[in-house]
């Protein structure tokens, strides 16, 4: 029987490159090197790109190094052990790539554009820009939240309505506001996956949510996944 090749791996700060403020301190970019069959591959770390966002501080609190390099390792840890029977490094690659999307960031885009839409059909387009182009620096979420105080209700309701039908990021926002701890304000394809995820998540909706079917919700969550899955695309 042969022995199966060993894959290696380490983050590593490339000191080749310039360094880059990671909020308040100077710091070569953080990079992933993966060796497997005597071949090594190196490119920049997911969540060091993702927590540099100064999203993920509140209150003048920031996400440490190192709790990114915890966040990686448990990634890469995550990805090699899902592919540990058809491992190669381009396998690898594009499922690091996939499991690390945080779902409320991707689906806070498209998210943005459904509200451009929805206002401009109101015939307020320029509101509607604003809304979602003024607000790139800011968590969407908390806007929609702060929209119901000012909006009229039955123009709120109409536009609450509509967001049944938009991609479901209100809903993941909301679930992962309440179930994850700071600095780790993200919800990953990864996590998603993990069964006693989906089970927290269906406890939110119907306690939360009880006028929404959650295997609905699921399916869209499903559908979401699927359009951006680099293997069924």
């Amino acid at each position: 029987m042969k022995k199966p090749y060993k894959i290696t791996y380490k983050t590593y700060f490339n000191n080749r490159l310039k360094k880059i403020p990671f909020h308040s301190q100077e710091t070569y970019p953080l990079y992933v090197q993966v060796t497997y069959r005597q071949k090594t591959i190196f490119f920049k770390s997911a969540f060091f790109e993702m927590f540099s966002d100064t999203r993920y501080c509140e209150e003048g609190k920031c996400p440490s190094i190192e709790f990114v390099i915890d966040k990686e390792h448990l990634l890469i840890d995550y990805v090699i052990k899902l592919h540990e029977d058809d491992f190669s490094l381009e396998r690898f690659k594009t499922a690091y790539d996939y499991y690390s999307r945080d779902l409320c960031t991707s689906t806070e885009e498209a998210c943005r554009a459904f509200i451009t839409t929805f206002f401009t059909g109101k015939g307020l387009p320029v509101i509607g820009l604003s809304l979602s182009k003024g607000s790139k620096d800011k968590v969407l979420y908390d806007l929609l939240l702060e929209l119901e105080s000012i909006l009229h209700p039955d123009f709120y309701t109409s536009f609450n309505k509509a967001l049944g039908i938009a991609p479901p990021y209100t809903l993941l926002y909301g679930f992962m506001e309440q179930y994850k701890d700071w600095p780790d304000k993200t919800l990953t394809v990864m996590e998603w996956e993990n069964r006693d995820t989906i089970s927290a998540f269906e406890k939110y909706i119907k306690k939360k949510h009880p006028e929404r079917n959650v295997d609905q919700i699921k399916k869209a969550v499903k559908k979401w996944l699927d359009n951006i899955n680099p293997v069924t695309n």
